[in-house]
């Protein structure tokens, strides 16, 4: 092969491949990211989880073990509360509010 025929096959093949990139612009979608970053990205964590728990210990405290799982609510709440859930901050509340009845109430229990 001469000089001459080795160009014409090289543009044969750069007109080629041009046309299958345009081809490929054409049929592909135009808003896929063709990486995958779902895996590598960091999720933020909030405290709904641990506000929750939280609320559901004060909640039992009514019942049971006043003093230890209100004590826990509240701990748990404010983990909770500087995560940013609202559960949190009812946890504490109500965790604080059993605990203060619990305290008022046990020498009055005694006199009767």
């Amino acid at each position: 092969m001469d000089t001459k025929e080795k160009n014409q096959l090289e543009n044969l093949d750069n007109k080629d491949k041009k046309l299958d990139v345009e081809a490929a612009a054409e049929l592909s979608p135009s808003n896929v990211n063709p990486v995958d970053t779902s895996r590598t990205e960091k999720k933020e964590v909030d405290g709904s989880g641990i506000g929750v728990t939280a609320l559901i210990l004060s909640l039992l405290a009514f019942f049971l073990f006043p003093f230890i799982l209100s004590a826990l609510g509240i701990i748990l709440g404010i983990v909770g509360a500087q995560r940013g859930s609202t559960a949190g901050w009812w946890a504490i509340g109500i965790g604080a509010f059993v605990l203060l009845v619990r305290i008022l109430a046990f020498p009055l229990m005694a006199i009767f």
